[in-house]
């Protein structure tokens, strides 16, 4: 999964294997128990977690999105299917 760096990326949260993620507001920090701390990125002040759940959201989708890409080789599938 990436990025688009060329582009306008907008701010989507760039997601880091084991629940941690962070954008240009936040870092968010998963823990063994599942809640994990959201931060501020400039101080990293803890914050309520309703300041990170929106791109919580967005963090946890992209990486269900990226393991189904990895798990059933659906890269190579769009591949065969756009030649």
């Amino acid at each position: 999964m990436g990025r688009n760096l060329l582009g306008e990326p907008g701010d989507p949260p760039i997601v880091r294997p084991y629940g941690a993620w962070l954008d240009r507001a936040h870092l968010f920090l998963s823990s063994d128990q599942g809640a994990g701390e959201c931060h501020g990125a400039a101080d990293a002040a803890l914050l309520a977690p309703a300041a990170c759940r929106d791109a919580d959201a967005a963090a946890r989708r992209a990486r269900d999105i990226g393991r189904l890409v990895v798990a059933h080789d659906l890269q190579q599938q769009l591949r065969e299917a756009l030649r």
